[in-house]
């Protein structure tokens, strides 16, 4: 491994959970000179576009396929794998860490995405108090000053944005994340 810290996120979820990872992975920029991200292609480009990493792996490569299977990782995986100094898995899956630890043993942690049902807790401050209980970050809180550096850095790409333009964000369609169930009334074709 090279001098340079490099961390390795492996995020499964779409756009909304990893959205809420954002000002962590903002905050691990202090820790780390590289941040990668394994994750759905269009988010990775989003997050890439906003500064927050600095590279991006498709999670639908091929030959990431091995990590989820009960065959050994292949070589490309393998190798994938030992240039980090740390892995973040964001999932729930006991079975992919186990297979992962193989590899990254110690050097991985797996952080599950959101907390239960039950919780009453931001997803973002649930996300921060993990990393900060399993020694990933010092703190909980990210520092002011950490965000508006980011800010002055990313200036152009927010002037860049169309202001005739918002972004909707309607929410998830997940009866777990939101608590009710959101019916879709279809009109009959018949």
């Amino acid at each position: 491994m090279s001098s340079e810290k490099k961390l390795l996120i492996i995020l499964h979820g779409a756009l909304g959970d990893v959205v809420l990872t954002f000002p962590t992975i903002l905050f691990l920029r202090g820790a780390y000179n590289r941040i990668d991200a394994v994750c759905q292609k269009k988010i990775g480009d989003l997050a890439h576009r906003m500064g927050l990493i600095d590279g991006r792996i498709d999670i639908n490569a091929f030959f990431l396929a091995t990590i989820y299977s009960d065959e050994p990782i292949n070589a490309p995986t393998e190798q994938l794998l030992q240039q980090y100094d740390r892995v973040i898995l964001f999932s729930f899956s006991r079975s992919l860490e186990d297979a992962l630890k193989q590899i990254t043993g110690d050097r991985m942690n797996r952080i599950p995405p959101r907390p239960a049902v039950h919780e009453k807790i931001h997803v973002g401050k649930y996300i921060a108090d993990l990393l900060a209980a399993n020694k990933i970050l010092e703190t909980t809180a990210v520092p002011r000053d950490l965000i508006e550096k980011w800010r002055r850095e990313h200036r152009s790409w927010f002037k860049s944005a169309d202001p005739q333009k918002i972004i909707i964000h309607p929410g998830s369609r997940s009866l777990k994340k939101t608590g009710r169930l959101n019916i879709f009334y279809r009109p009959s074709t018949s």
